[in-house]
């Protein structure tokens, strides 16, 4: 029988580990973690792993050193590049404990803001910073290659996420697949991306977002998405990670899960305004697009669309009639405004601009180099009591140019018409009024003016009065 120890509390110990002068090793391994663990099936008492014991107490302790502000252990820290096995130098520090570190750091402070009775919503500062860690962690050492029998299949975070509720398994909550339900109802997102960080605040807000970690974990099919190298396809790491997520089964969310815009790009939100007005065939707003956004360039007074004051130019038409606008909607708008007739017409807008924090929403503020609209006006739209004067006599988008002036081809429609007029354009005196080349009236102008290209068609305005220039209105 092997002999056993006993500590100072009574308390008895596994076997010796070793007898007489040899050593008993598990499974070949000679290493101190190998001497310290002892399985049953070898007569010991099936205690936990020391090594990995060792590497949480290790992170444990290199973490709280690193958050601490003391000057002097800061300064240690910053100075420890290998010399002690903790290494706290950052250019030695691995990568994926750096991002473990900040990821916790993130989960701590939604715990103090709870606590302090604070509210956690989409624009938070954390937990921003929280969700792209979180996006960080989960691509990073993705097999985002699966060859297939037939073809090679695509994967990204989103994908694993869906696959594993198709599982028979007790680990995904019905929780969970409601919220997977609940973001693959949903048509206006544009792509995984969107999609990825949709999901994760649907998880919590019900609680749930441990169970695809969990589920990885426990079924040992983390191998089939990740690398070992990565968080979530290391032994130990993606233990850590999930009690992190753990401990966030037990904070409250306050999320607005209806406002998916712009998620594709970050996770930030803009503030969204739901506007419903009366029937009617126009709004009175112009429209340019810029990638898969519909930015509105301006808004006409005394129409519709200018009720109340709620709509700006450089804001973006989110929603007409409950159909998410994108790209693919260009040249349908009115199409999709008459299919409404005798109802009234609801709209979501997203703004570009908070008058009261006086910051741009910034991936709409981008969009604004695209199509050329002046950001400083945008801003004085709302320092001017008078939106008249704000729409109307200030020019705020479009592209400075010279009118030359029009040419009447008479009824011929060929094409050809339009190369025939631009060369008796060029041709002509360079002076008002009319004149005749190539057996064509040129009419020159010759006046600065601003070219505003909408959804259908174009705009001459005059540079001064910003009007509509009525001979270009009545020709086309």
């Amino acid at each position: 029988m092997p002999s056993r120890t006993y500590d100072t509390d009574g308390r008895p110990h596994g076997p010796d580990i070793c007898e007489g002068s040899q050593t008993i090793d598990r499974g070949g391994d000679t290493s101190i973690y190998g001497l310290l663990y002892l399985p049953r099936g070898r007569g010991g008492r099936g205690l936990l792993n020391i090594k990995n014991q060792c590497l949480n107490q290790e992170a444990s302790l290199r973490r709280k050193l690193l958050t601490n502000r003391d000057p002097l252990i800061t300064a240690v820290a910053r100075e420890d590049a290998g010399y002690t096995p903790l290494s706290l130098g950052w250019p030695d520090f691995p990568a994926n404990l750096i991002l473990l570190l900040f990821f916790t750091g993130c989960v701590q402070q939604f715990i103090s803001i709870t606590s302090a009775n604070g509210k956690i919503c989409d624009n938070n500062f954390y937990f921003v910073l929280f969700g792209r860690n979180l996006e960080k962690i989960f691509n990073r050492g993705l097999l985002t290659h699966q060859n297939t029998l037939y073809f090679t299949r695509i994967i990204d975070p989103y994908a694993w996420m869906v696959s594993i509720v198709k599982a028979k398994s007790d680990i995904v909550t019905f929780n969970y697949r409601d919220c997977v339900d609940s973001v693959k109802s949903r048509c206006d997102i544009i792509n995984n991306g969107a999609r990825f960080r949709l999901l994760v605040k649907y998880c919590l807000m019900k609680k749930c977002l441990h169970v695809p970690v969990e589920f990885l974990v426990r079924t040992g099919r983390a191998q089939f998405f990740y690398m070992s190298s990565s968080i979530i396809g290391d032994e130990i790491l993606s233990e850590i990670l999930l009690s992190v997520l753990f401990q966030l089964s037990k904070i409250d969310f306050t999320f607005d899960l209806t406002n998916s815009s712009f998620l594709d790009l970050t996770w930030y939100v803009p503030d969204l305004v739901q506007l419903e007005l009366v029937p009617c065939k126009s709004l009175g707003l112009s429209i340019s697009f810029s990638g898969e956004r519909a930015v509105i360039v301006n808004v006409a007074s005394n129409s519709v669309g200018a009720e109340n004051g709620n709509i700006k130019i450089g804001d973006v038409l989110d929603k007409l009639n409950d159909i998410h606008i994108t790209s693919s909607c260009k040249g349908r708008l009115h199409t999709l405004l008459r299919s409404r007739k005798t109802k009234p017409i609801s709209l979501v807008i997203a703004k570009a601009y908070n008058p009261q924090s006086k910051e741009f929403f910034m991936p709409i503020k981008t969009l604004f180099k695209d199509i050329n609209i002046n950001c400083d006006i945008v801003v004085k739209q709302y320092e001017d009591s008078n939106d008249e004067v704000s729409t109307k006599k200030i020019r705020i988008y479009g592209y400075d140019l010279m009118y030359l002036g029009f040419v009447d081809v008479g009824s011929s429609g060929s094409v050809k018409q339009v190369e025939k007029a631009m060369k008796s354009m060029l041709w002509s005196k360079k002076k008002e009024g009319a004149s005749v080349a190539y057996g064509l009236t040129v009419n020159r102008i010759d006046k600065k003016v601003t070219f505003e290209i909408g959804e259908i068609g174009v705009k001459v305005r005059d540079a001064d009065t910003n009007e509509v220039n009525k001979v270009q209105e009545a020709n086309g």
